[in-house]
Parts: C-alpha cells; sequence; structure tokens
C-alpha cells in the first residue's frame, strides 16, 4: 500500500510538476516517509527474514537516491543560467 501510494504520487503529481519546472511534491516526502518507516519498523527483519529485510531496505534506498538524482536534474534542466 505504501508502495503504490508513493509510486502514484510520484507519476500523478512530481513528475508533471518536475515537466514544467516544478520542485519536489511534499505529498511524494510525505508518502516516502511513511515507505521507510515501515521499512525500518522495529522487528520487521524478525516478521519477513533479514535477507528480504536487507533487500527491503536497499530497494528503499534506491528509491529515495533514484528520486533525488530525477530532482536535481530537473532543477538543472529548468535553470536557464546552465
Amino acid at each position: 500500500m505504501m508502495l503504490a501510494e508513493y509510486s502514484e504520487t510520484i507519476v500523478v503529481e512530481e513528475w508533471p510538476a518536475m515537466a514544467n519546472g516544478g520542485k519536489a511534491s511534499s505529498k511524494a516526502d510525505l508518502a516516502f516517509g511513511r515507505l521507510l518507516q515501515a521499512v525500518v519498523a522495529p522487528n520487521i527483519d524478525i516478521v519477513v527474514g533479514r535477507a528480504n529485510h536487507s533487500a527491503l531496505l536497499a530497494a528503499t534506498l534506491a528509491l529515495q537516491t533514484a528520486r533525488s538524482e530525477r530532482l536535481a536534474l530537473s532543477e538543472v534542466e529548468g535553470d536557464d543560467s546552465k
């Protein structure tokens, strides 16, 4: 559910805003925060297993990195001085 919420917010709100010179979506920030909280929740590694937890954490951090890179590239594209 949290991944779907984050993905939908990125696709429906943030990408169109970025294409029009906009900035990061506060809704996407909140959705990612909820996703990250779920992945790092206490005892989640026991519930899903350590290997699965490690994979979930790595994937979540990769999402964060990809978003940061997209936002940075969007700012450079929108900067007419460069």
